[in-house]
């Protein structure tokens, strides 16, 4: 089964949005999106709304439609525009809301219907690529009518209208644009569809849940960077023009108001494009990190049970070791368990069975201590756990009995699943191996008490 936009998880889903915003704005702001020479006039700027149809839902398409219109807005409210683009600004048009619903309307428009469109070929029984293939095809055109058409209706003086779309239908300028737009759609459709990008979003998904990454409020944290960036971008803009235009003064130059005004357009539209591009290569970086962050989890992790194996345990614990405080005295603990009669399971049930159990085993470990502690899997039956929050000796052993009953729910044919833990509680630091030593004691003390049982010494 082919996987879809819904399939994205909502992390995934924002960076791809905000970076389709800013590829939007860089596309708007350079000639990545608009291509003018004596002999061909190409636009580009509206490629980045199909591709948040095509691989994202229909309302990101229609934001993404939304920034293309703000931004066309404002490249059309510079006094030295022609008189036909001025229509696509409030302040020059002479008619704010017509102007409004042309410039942001009609794009905010052409997102909707696009995203709709895909969405509809993402759920064809059959043929899916063929339909959203069809739809890049007709993309380029869908959204000439619904400006020409807006055009037409709000600003007939102009001339302009429906009938312009076919009358370059088949000119070099248009067939070339619908090719180039097809074919990165499909790029971006297939890329977001491969397997390369499921595993990426399983590896986010599980380095978010084991908080290898600082995820808490991050996209607020993005969101108010982006606001920051783009309120010290005016910032910028507004010096440079004031310097350039007192720099102009100084040799003698007066500059008209109208021409400072366009100079202070120019600097903002130069500073979003880099704060664009900015933002691009952070992204860049983001997945970067989330992925190193993910392949070091992946080297301390046990595969078949999810829990840090012996070097990530070991190497976490140490670190708590030298920063835990223990100048209040307080009581930490070292444990070890095993699972009980663990090879008669093997042997009687299987691998496949005594896996399972161990990974049922692993999630109680888990759902027990992992809130409190680090746990990890040693190898073979044998868990560890070092709990490094402060709880008293009564807080563990509620603990413990629960952990035990759980445990014991496990189903194995006949079997009775348990386990025996060793505990050993200390009040300042001491060595690893001491501990480890003391615990493992205390384990196989609780073996000759009959199994099942839990014995706690102190070091």
């Amino acid at each position: 089964m082919q996987p879809h936009s819904s399939q994205i998880n909502l992390s995934t889903h924002l960076y791809i949005l905000f970076g389709l915003i800013a590829v939007e704005l860089l596309m708007s702001f350079s000639f990545l999106g608009y291509v003018h020479t004596s002999t061909l006039s190409i636009t580009f700027a509206f490629i980045p709304v199909m591709i948040a149809g095509c691989i994202l839902k229909p309302t990101d398409s229609t934001i993404l439609g939304i920034v293309f219109g703000l931004a066309s807005m404002w490249k059309a409210s510079a006094s030295y525009v022609s008189a036909d683009d001025k229509i696509f600004s409030p302040f020059l048009s002479g008619s704010p809301l017509s102007s409004l619903l042309l410039s942001v309307g009609s794009r905010a428009l052409f997102g909707l219907i696009m995203g709709i469109l895909y969405l509809l070929a993402k759920r064809a029984d059959s043929h899916k690529i063929f339909w959203i293939v069809v739809v890049s095809l007709f993309g380029k055109n869908i959204h000439s009518v619904l400006v020409y058409g807006v055009m037409d209706i709000l600003f007939p003086e102009l001339g302009y209208g429906i009938t312009n779309v076919f009358q370059e239908f088949l000119s070099w300028n248009n067939l070339l644009t619908i090719l180039i737009t097809s074919l990165l759609v499909f790029i971006c459709w297939k890329i977001c569809n491969s397997t390369f990008s499921q595993r990426y979003q399983q590896h986010e998904v599980i380095t978010n849940s084991m908080n290898l990454t600082k995820r808490r409020n991050h996209f607020a944290f993005l969101t108010a960077v982006m606001i920051l960036m783009l309120l010290f971008s005016g910032a910028v803009a507004y010096y440079f023009v004031n310097r350039m235009n007192y720099m102009l003064g100084a040799h003698g130059i007066t500059l008209p108001e109208g021409t400072y005004y366009d100079m202070l357009h120019l600097q903002i539209q130069f500073l979003l494009g880099i704060f664009s591009l900015s933002f691009l290569i952070a992204l860049i970086f983001i997945f970067s990190r989330k992925h190193a962050a993910y392949r070091n989890f992946e080297a301390n992790t046990d595969v078949l049970t999810n829990l840090l194996n012996r070097r990530g345990f070991f190497h976490i614990f140490s670190n708590f070791l030298k920063n835990l405080d223990f100048s209040k005295n307080n009581t930490r603990y070292f444990i070890i368990l095993d699972v009980d009669w663990f090879k008669n399971i093997n042997d009687r049930y299987g691998h496949q069975t005594g896996d399972r159990v161990l990974h049922d085993i692993a999630v109680c470990i888990r759902d027990s201590f992992g809130e409190i502690g680090s746990v990890g899997r040693l190898g073979g039956d044998e868990f560890v756990i070092f709990i490094h929050d402060i709880i008293t000796k009564e807080e563990l052993e509620t603990i413990l009995r629960h952990f035990m009953h759980e445990v014991h729910s496990i189903y194995c044919e006949e079997e009775k699943i348990s386990c025996s833990i060793g505990i050993v509680s200390f009040t300042e630091p001491k060595q690893e191996s001491l501990l480890y030593q003391r615990a493992d004691e205390a384990l196989y003390a609780a073996k000759k008490q009959g199994r099942d049982k839990y014995m706690i010494v102190s070091v």
